[in-house]
């Protein structure tokens, strides 16, 4: 099985009908020792009933890790002038679009140095 780099979203408040507040969390490669799903499904149900989103980056999940996600993207790298940028290769849903609700944001890319 290729490694590819994947970030994967899990939302657990998808109502298309009301508004609910929740929670994000976002781990680093949390499936590097802890890939089989027996040990994730008491997680996930817990975060259902939290109503928790979560948001993993990870390299090397099982198909049945991945599959356990709503949205998947898989991530590769390209150079922009001089730096090497992350970018959306493929993605892949299970939330149907037309149900999906979408708030535009307003931000400013910021840098570090």
């Amino acid at each position: 099985m290729e490694k590819v780099p994947r970030l994967a979203a899990k939302d657990y408040t998808f109502n298309p009908t009301i508004y609910i507040p929740h929670i994000l969390i976002f781990i680093d490669n949390p499936f590097g020792a802890a890939k089989d799903t027996y040990i994730w499904e008491p997680i996930f149900a817990m975060l259902a009933a939290n109503r928790v989103q979560l948001i993993v980056p990870t390299r090397g999940a099982t198909p049945a890790i991945i599959g356990k996600f709503d949205v998947n993207y898989l991530l590769g790298q390209k150079m922009v002038g001089q730096k090497q940028q992350t970018v959306i290769v493929d993605y892949r849903s299970k939330i149907d679009v037309e149900e999906a609700e979408y708030v535009k944001m307003e931000y400013e890319q910021a840098t570090l140095f």
